[in-house]
């Protein structure tokens, strides 16, 4: 536990030392145990997850995706339900567990928003167990966040309550960006148009 393959190899060799003459061996791994990740902040469904090197998400209102290979930032996401409205894509922390004791943390910033529009994947990292996202909340509501209304990363479908003077009040499912107007036609339109 907690060794890389070598070094699993050299402890295996050193322990068959006392009983063999020149023990040989090899070691693979045959399946990954998944890592965990704690995805917090401006996202749809905070929380613990876990991610394998196979397996498929989804989010609202998203054709389902299927992550082959190691997990990404975006794949942690997308498996957390996508960000929310409110999301500071520009500023996103990723913390890491250094090896060793004591215990410490490395904090990176990621630009997810230059991942979307510029493709720089070196803004996507891949995850090591036990990391941590934390998608900060953006100050003041811009532009560019209603442009991320289209990316992969944030729900294309939002439930929104609908109250007061309405002939049908509720909870109704909406597209992302929806307009208020179009949000009182789909609870049945006004009661009384005054």
């Amino acid at each position: 536990s907690g060794l890389t393959l070598q070094q699993a190899a050299n402890k295996a060799r050193s322990l068959l030392a006392n009983q063999l003459l020149r023990p040989e061996l090899q070691l693979r791994v045959i399946q990954p145990r998944p890592i965990r990740v704690s995805v917090v902040g401006a996202i749809e469904r905070p929380g613990l997850y876990s991610l394998t090197t196979q397996e498929s998400t989804q989010t609202e209102g998203i054709p389902i995706t299927t992550i082959a290979g190691l997990p990404t930032v975006v794949d942690a996401i997308q498996k957390a339900g996508g960000i929310t409205q409110q999301a500071n894509l520009k500023s996103v922390l990723l913390q890491r567990r250094l090896a060793g004791t004591p215990v410490r943390f490395k904090l990176t910033r990621l630009n997810l928003l230059e991942l979307i529009l510029e493709g720089n994947q070196q803004q996507n990292p891949f995850l090591f167990d036990g990391d941590t996202i934390k998608i900060e909340q953006v100050e003041e509501t811009t532009s560019d966040l209603f442009e991320l209304a289209a990316a992969n990363l944030s729900p294309q479908l939002i439930e929104v309550y609908v109250i007061g003077e309405v002939n049908d009040p509720g909870l109704i499912q909406l597209r992302a960006n929806t307009p208020l107007v179009q949000a009182i036609l789909a609870a049945g339109g006004l009661i009384d148009w005054r």
